[in-house]
């Protein structure tokens, strides 16, 4: 049969496909691979006529036995799995080196799907050791997934090389290495880093390397360098024997401007001097200012909510505005650039605490409008759903809530009559809360951030006044530890951690503030302010999000209208006229 009326009949008539080799009887299985060990594996002919063509001139007919052969030296684990997914689209196939063995039979047969299926679970699956290896296999064979899996690269590689992860970088061609530290969205922390990455690759292989340094030279952004650092360069290539010290014998790269940044601070809403805002703005890190970040603005404007970032969605979870209490979730969706209305809670929810552990929201206290609030509940994203959980041991609103070891850490807070001291934590699996630790003064209107092994607490309201202290509680301590104090008090401001420092916005002095603090464990310094004074703002870390660039576009449109209703919150008979206090 030629290989046009094997399509044709396959495109014509279903056929019935088992590869169940226990059944001998099975009289559609009419064809046989035999390996070079003499491992058979029977299909039925017609399939392969149909599926992969390329082996229609390798089936040998036996008269005798009606049967087609197929002589092969491919592995039978190799053989069984193509077809697998030939059939199926899928595989279960776990070991990455018969994962790239498979791909490779699967090119010499021709078949396309095969080695994009395999792609596919190696993207699934990509981490800082492998992800040079799944980036040079979609370049060859999944073109479309490239662009993606290069940009995890850049993402990943300067840290991964720091740790001693990724050996695959050890391995790259110059070609591919220029690609990667040319990039205007490699991740450094300074320029100095892509020296430091290039000098490594050259060192594992001086010899073979050294006629290469002069072109890779090219991707050093040398005008960003502070003096220092083009000092350690001159004094790294004379040691390495590359150059004289003579600057003007290199090129460098000619471009001026800084990479772009792979991770955002966000500011998002908040109260300020004449009522709740919308504003959005994040913190250019290499330029030390806040910039409004145009394309995540919502039209509406919204106070004492909460904000969660996954997998490249914000999520606005209850919050204020002045009039209504809501229990809505707004998402804003990085791909589609569209404001999306999804479940709302079962509570409105002010003055609310929320985190994020493995995908999943657990939001806990607030305020409706009429009482404080015990209850909580957690929204699982793929469903889009909210499910009730244990009620808090306390009444808590105006606390603060991180994620540390997979539970949830709930700090401080006002019951309505009292300012809480205590520290709760929910562990998801036993659906439990237990209060933990007592931190050294009450504190409502606070904020707290993990760390990898701790906690930051810090501000907030006792009572009677604002406070400017702040200490720590380590996983499975009681106790926590003061550590230095903010300059000035504050109250109902937000608190993150991006790279090795915390970073406290905006808040609630003598008046709403702009200003915004920097901690790096011992001191707090100030760093640029946001564009106005806001307080019950909450701030997020945009981790590698995709087009950074397009934050500020101002000629990008955004829906901010949200695409699928959902019902309306209760509207509060309280009102406010200006900053709510605990």
């Amino acid at each position: 049969m030629n290989i046009d009326a094997a399509e044709k009949c396959c495109k014509n008539k279903a056929t019935k496909i088992d590869d169940d080799d226990d059944d001998e009887d099975d009289v559609l299985l009419n064809c046989t691979f035999i390996t070079d060990h003499n491992d058979k594996y029977r299909i039925n002919s017609r399939f392969i006529e149909c599926r992969c063509p390329y082996l229609i001139p390798h089936m040998k007919f036996d008269e005798g036995a009606e049967h087609y052969i197929i002589k092969t030296p491919v592995d039978i684990k190799i053989i069984k799995a193509i077809f697998y997914i030939l059939k199926y689209g899928s595989t279960d196939v776990e070991d990455w080196l018969q994962l790239e063995r498979i791909i490779q039979v699967a090119n010499q047969w021709k078949l396309v799907k095969v080695p994009q299926c395999i792609i596919q679970r190696f993207i699934s699956r990509i981490n800082e050791e492998n992800c040079i290896s799944v980036w040079r296999m979609s370049i060859k064979y999944s073109p479309s997934d490239a662009k993606k899996v290069f940009e995890y690269v850049l993402y990943t590689v300067n840290e991964s090389v720091k740790k001693r992860y990724n050996i695959d970088f050890f391995r790259l061609r110059s070609h591919d290495l220029f690609q990667i530290l040319d990039a205007d969205l490699l991740k450094i922390d300074s320029e100095i880093d892509v020296w430091n990455l290039l000098k490594k690759w050259i060192l594992a292989d001086r010899k073979e390397r050294f006629a290469a340094c002069r072109y890779l030279l090219k991707s050093i952004r040398y005008n960003l360098l502070n003096d220092a650092e083009k000092a350690q360069i001159k004094n790294d290539l004379n040691r390495m024997r590359i150059t004289t010290g003579n600057k003007k014998s290199i090129s460098w790269s000619t471009i001026n401007e800084y990479r772009s940044q792979r991770d955002f601070i966000l500011a998002f809403g908040g109260w300020e001097k004449t009522g709740p805002s919308n504003a959005a703005e994040v913190l250019d890190i290499f330029k030390n200012q806040w910039r409004s970040a145009l394309t995540i603005q919502d039209k509406r404007k919204v106070a004492y909510h909460e904000n969660i970032v996954i997998a490249n969605k914000l999520y606005v979870i209850g919050g204020f505005d002045g009039t209504q209490y809501f229990n809505t979730v707004r998402c804003y969706d990085s791909n589609t650039r569209e404001w999306m209305e999804l479940a709302p809670m079962h509570h409105a929810r002010c003055y609310i605490a929320a985190c994020e552990i493995r995908g999943t929201i657990i939001v806990a206290g607030g305020s409706d409008g009429r009482t404080r609030l015990k209850t909580a509940e957690m929204y699982d994203a793929k469903k889009n759903q909210w499910t009730k959980i244990r009620n808090m041991l306390q009444r808590r609103s105006d606390a603060a809530a991180c994620a540390m070891g997979g539970k949830m850490y709930i700090a401080g807070g006002f019951t309505g009559e009292t300012v809480l001291q205590t520290v709760e934590v929910y562990t998801p699996e036993t659906d439990i809360w237990v209060e933990v630790a007592h931190m050294s003064t009450p504190r409502s209107g606070l904020a707290c951030v993990a760390s990898t092994d701790f906690m930051l607490i810090a501000g907030g309201f006792d009572g009677i006044n604002r406070l400017s202290t702040a200490e720590i509680l380590r996983i499975g301590s009681a106790h926590t530890v003061i550590v230095q104090s903010m300059p000035i008090p504050r109250s109902n401001f937000a608190m993150c951690k991006m790279g090795n420092y915390f970073y406290a916005v905006g808040g609630y002095s003598t008046s709403v503030t702009k200003s915004v603090l920097r901690f790096d464990g011992k001191k707090w310094e100030r760093v640029a302010d946001i564009s106005s004074g806001r307080s019950a703002l909450k701030v997020v870390i945009l981790k590698a999000w995709p087009d950074p660039m397009e934050l500020f576009y101002e000629d990008v449109t955004v829906n901010s209208e949200p695409r699928s209703p959902c019902p309306k919150s209760v509207k509060s008979k309280e009102h406010s006229d200006g900053e709510i206090n605990a």
